[in-house]
């Protein structure tokens, strides 16, 4: 499948005719990053008719039909969680509970070769956890970020997690940089990220918006 490209928030900021920042930005966390969204003049509906064909008709059918899926609904049960769990820390084995828990009865390995197939459309991107103390890469406490805040606003309505939204957008950004990007663990602190590239390792302890400037702090 050929990756969609979706445009970050600096970019949207960029290329709009709209003054008040604040309306972009949550334009952007509503709407998404699709090019073709700037041409549809705000109109909700035309929007997620819009979002509907992509997810359905490109995103979601191509994963299966690539990947012969054969649980439709586990598949569409497990999209749900990941994009509803954005920068939350969550293992397979978790994922599979919550699912069973839920009466969609499923293996880890499904869960696996689902969330590789999702990875491999691009729908998903999934950030492992990195010890900086002892340069070394861990085995659990992955986290999931999504291609597209609008495609998640399509999918679950309006939620207000503004710290995961903001934490996937910088996500995408620093993605967009051509980082390499960790979840990082210093001894028993938390690293928001931790940023790979020819010119070493930085990191981000933490961030906050002002409107259309986003703010790191190393």
């Amino acid at each position: 499948m050929k990756k969609l490209y979706f445009y970050a928030l600096k970019e949207n900021y960029e290329i709009t005719d709209m003054k008040n920042e604040l309306k972009i930005y949550q334009n952007y966390i509503e709407n998404g990053g699709l090019p073709y969204i700037l041409n549809l003049d705000n109109d909700k509906n035309l929007i997620r008719n819009y979002l509907d064909g992509v997810y359905n008709t490109v995103l979601k059918k191509d994963v299966i039909s690539r990947n012969n899926i054969k649980d439709v609904m586990i598949l569409d049960s497990l999209i749900h969680f990941i994009f509803d769990n954005i920068g939350q820390m969550v293992s397979t084995n978790k994922i599979s509970n919550t699912l069973n828990t839920n009466n969609r009865k499923n293996s880890v390995n499904t869960i696996e070769n689902y969330l590789t197939n999702l990875m491999d459309s691009y729908i998903i991107y999934k950030v492992s956890r990195y010890d900086i103390k002892g340069r070394d890469y861990l085995k659990t406490g992955d986290k999931y970020y999504v291609c597209d805040l609008g495609l998640r606003h399509y999918l679950l309505g309006e939620i207000r997690d503004n710290g995961s939204i903001l934490e996937n957008i910088i996500f995408l950004e620093l993605k967009r940089q051509g980082y390499e990007i960790y979840v990082g663990k210093w001894e028993d602190k938390e690293i928001d990220f931790v940023l790979k590239n020819e010119g070493g390792i930085n990191t981000i302890r933490k961030y906050k918006r002002q409107l259309s400037k986003i703010y790191y702090y190393a």
